[in-house]
C-alpha cells in the first residue's frame, strides 16, 4: 500500500455562493498549515450548522489501481469549549457532490480549546464510497466541512480552522502476470 502524503486543496468555496457565508470571507485560510484561521463567528452560526466549506482540486495523481482509504485532517479549535461547538459535516465530495459517510463526530462533544489536528476516515476507510483513481484525481474531488454551535442563550464563542488536507492510501495496479499459460499444456 502507498500513500499520496497529505495534500491541501487548490480550490476553496462555500455553499453560500462563494462569499464566505458564516465564515466571514475567511475560508481561503484553510489552504495551508500556517496558523492563519478560517473563523466562524458565533453571530453567524445562529445555533445551527454553518455554511459548508467546499475543498476540491487537490491535484492528486494516483496511478491505476485500488483506492484503499482516505484520511481528512482538520486542525481546529473553539474559544469556548463548553457550548457544543462541533463538527456538523465532514463528508467527501465525489464528482462534485458531497456523498458517502458523514464522519462528523458531533454530538460526541465540543471541539478542543487549543489548536488540535483531528483525523477523519482511515487507511482502510473509503467513507462508504466506491472510489477509483480517476475519482480522486478529478478536480471535483474533495471534502465538505460544516460546523455547529447550538447552545441557545450563549454568545461570544468562535470556531477556528487552520487547515483541511487529505491523504489517499492506494495499491497501485501492475501488469498482470500472464506468463504463457498455454506453454505448459
Amino acid at each position: 500500500m502507498a500513500s499520496s502524503g497529505f495534500v491541501y486543496p487548490g480550490t476553496i468555496a462555500d455553499d453560500a455562493g462563494g462569499g464566505g457565508g458564516d465564515w466571514g470571507g475567511t475560508i481561503a485560510n484553510v489552504a495551508a498549515d500556517d496558523g492563519t484561521y478560517a473563523l466562524a463567528f458565533y453571530s453567524f452560526l445562529n445555533f445551527g450548522p454553518s455554511t459548508q466549506i467546499l475543498c476540491t482540486n487537490f491535484g492528486f495523481t494516483i496511478p491505476a489501481g485500488t483506492i484503499d482509504g482516505v484520511v481528512v485532517e482538520i486542525e481546529r479549535y473553539t474559544d469556548s469549549g463548553s457550548w457544543n461547538e462541533a463538527d456538523h459535516q465532514v463528508q467527501l465530495i465525489k464528482g462534485g457532490t458531497a456523498q458517502g459517510a458523514n464522519k462528523a463526530n458531533q454530538p460526541s462533544g465540543s471541539w478542543p480549546t487549543t489548536p488540535t489536528n483531528g483525523g477523519y476516515g482511515g487507511i482502510g476507510d473509503t467513507w462508504s464510497l466506491t472510489l477509483t483513481p480517476a475519482d480522486v484525481n478529478a478536480s471535483n474531488f474533495g471534502v465538505a466541512v460544516a460546523v455547529t454551535g447550538d447552545n441557545p442563550g450563549k454568545s461570544g464563542y468562535n470556531m477556528y480552522i487552520d487547515f483541511i488536507r487529505i491523504t489517499i492510501y492506494y495499491t497501485a495496479g501492475g501488469a498482470s502476470n500472464t506468463t504463457n499459460f498455454f506453454q505448459f499444456m
